[in-house]
């Protein structure tokens, strides 16, 4: 692999970034029909796209001939999801302003147009939330210098800034 190639095997990165504390890159990329993907990003690695995938494609045939999506030298995502969210925008919450969300991982959806909170345990996801239920095609997430999630939808035209609720 070329110096200059940091990851590769990827089909379409929507959101990127630091978890705010670890420092560790993530990011989710769409799928096709399908397999979205929510993954760790590590210098040097193979993602599979399109090798390995949970993905099918848009007429409902296998991306690859392989039914594999453990394949030797490529990294299996952290979570993917299947039917399609749609992946865009993402954005970690640390703190006290969301009690019970702290660490949690939020990414927007433009299919399901919603908010998708996935809680994170040691790298792992070990459950999903919708929110904000047909809000639009929810295009931006990001923690504002308040550290509220802000939220943009493409179609509705929406900026909102998601705040709790006691």
């Amino acid at each position: 692999m070329l110096p200059e190639i940091y990851t590769y095997g990827h089909r379409e990165h929507q959101g990127l970034t630091f978890h705010p504390e670890t420092g560790v890159l993530w990011s989710n990329e769409h799928g096709a029909l399908g397999g979205d993907e929510l993954n760790i990003i590590k210098p040097g690695l193979n993602y599979g796209w399109p090798l390995a995938s949970y993905s099918l494609n848009y007429d409902g045939t296998p991306v690859t001939e392989l039914t594999d999506t453990l394949r030797e030298g490529m990294e299996l995502p952290v979570h993917h999801w299947t039917p399609a969210i749609a992946p865009s925008g993402l954005a970690f919450v640390v703190g006290d302003n969301y009690p019970g969300w702290d660490g949690n991982v939020f990414s927007g959806s433009l299919v399901q147009r919603m908010l998708n909170r996935s809680v994170i345990e040691d790298n792992r996801v070990i459950h999903d939330e919708k929110l904000l239920v047909n809000i639009g095609r929810v295009r931006t997430v990001k923690v504002g210098p308040d550290g509220f999630l802000y939220i943009l939808t493409e179609d509705t035209g929406l900026l909102v800034r998601l705040l709790p609720v006691s």
